[in-house]
């Protein structure tokens, strides 16, 4: 991405487990030299971040729904209206994703 898009500036946006584990991942370092890191924590938690690297963290409603439902949902061909941004929506659709 950073070779197409030499300007943009780029993120990667982690949930809670990611975060925590970031520094497992492979090629980890390149990742974080590139990009900031947007940590999305679970509500009232706080993963913790190396400060080697460029963290910010966004705050979200808290949704009683999972990635694992919203899936399954899709596959059924239930609607996700309400569950997602619309973009997002919009682009499983698109794509043709978890059917």
């Amino acid at each position: 991405v950073a070779a197409a898009e030499p300007d943009a500036e780029l993120f990667v946006i982690l949930g809670h487990d990611a975060a925590v584990g970031f520094t497992t991942w492979e090629r980890y370092q390149e990742v974080a030299d590139g990009a900031t890191l947007v940590v999305v924590d679970r509500p009232g938690t706080e993963a913790p971040v190396d400060p080697r690297f460029r963290w910010r963290r966004i705050d979200i409603p808290e949704l009683e729904i999972s990635s694992t439902d919203l899936r399954q949902r899709v596959a059924e061909g239930r609607s996700i209206a309400y569950l997602t941004p619309d973009p997002v929506a919009w682009e499983i659709e698109r794509r043709g994703l978890y059917r």
